[in-house]
């Protein structure tokens, strides 16, 4: 569960980094194109890392919840690779959404890694 937990601080670490974190002040410049994350999905994205972060060492039974978790986590993630593939993007904040977007796919296979002794 410690590689989850790491995986979770470098996520929100780089979340913090990202320009939608100043997001929703009284006066927000005019945006140039829209955010590849919504204010929802931060939340959302955020959700499932508490809920990981609740989680036992060792699993005890199905985690439905976290199942639903790393799946979302994994779409979330292979979005902002696209994203970061397919726009150009700010040369500082770039590196960040292609991190962001591999650390999410990468915390989708530690979680399905960790729920896998149950199904053994």
């Amino acid at each position: 569960m410690g590689w989850i937990l790491k995986r979770i601080d470098e996520i929100e670490d780089t979340i913090s980094k990202l320009p939608i974190a100043a997001i929703g002040h009284n006066k927000p410049p005019e945006p140039i194109e829209s955010p590849p994350l919504t204010k929802t999905e931060i939340r959302e994205i955020n959700f499932h890392i508490n809920l990981m972060r609740e989680q036992p060492a060792v699993p005890t039974q199905v985690p439905t919840d976290v199942g639903v978790a790393a799946r979302r986590l994994r779409t979330i993630g292979k979005a902002m690779l696209a994203y970061s593939a397919m726009k150009t993007l700010d040369a500082a904040t770039a590196p960040l959404w292609e991190k962001l977007g591999m650390d999410l796919t990468a915390l989708s296979d530690l979680i399905v890694e960790w729920i896998k002794p149950i199904f053994t």
